[in-house]
């Protein structure tokens, strides 16, 4: 009893230690200038990561981390208030709140919460910029 207790808790100890060592995964990274610029396409880093991931990050967008920051601090006020939102509360009494957004291809695609308070009002209008922003880096990645 005891030698099977022991190689169970050296089989997870070995297994935590294995998963300790793994590095983390970086994908890969480009930055927002050299995505407008065209430079860094073509590079067999940037065809490796798009080929065999599907995913690049693109880093150092002119005013996005702030515009990200606005729109959640203006989120949690509007999803208090918005009828929209969707809130489930859990047992250990944690409450989840959801409110959707939508996007339809094309111009304009970026549809309004409905405005049932100011403060979705205040959100609606920070989202906006945000998606604008993320719209951009897309379009600019297509091209």
């Amino acid at each position: 009893m005891k030698i099977s207790a022991a190689i169970v808790l050296l089989a997870f100890s070995l297994d935590s230690a294995s998963a300790k060592a793994m590095p983390l995964y970086q994908p890969h990274r480009i930055s927002y200038e050299e995505l407008v610029m065209n430079k860094g396409y073509g590079t067999e880093s940037f065809m490796e990561a798009l080929s065999s991931v599907g995913l690049i990050t693109v880093n150092g967008i002119p005013g996005y981390a702030h515009q990200r920051n606005d729109a959640l601090l203006r989120l949690h006020g509007c999803s208090l208030e918005s009828k929209a939102a969707l809130s489930h509360k859990f047992e250990d009494g944690t409450i989840r709140r959801t409110m959707a957004t939508h996007t339809i291809p094309g111009p304009g695609g970026a549809q309004s919460i409905s405005h049932d308070s100011d403060a979705c009002a205040s959100f609606d209008a920070a989202s906006k910029t945000l998606r604008s922003t993320v719209a951009d880096v897309t379009a600019a990645f297509g091209k």
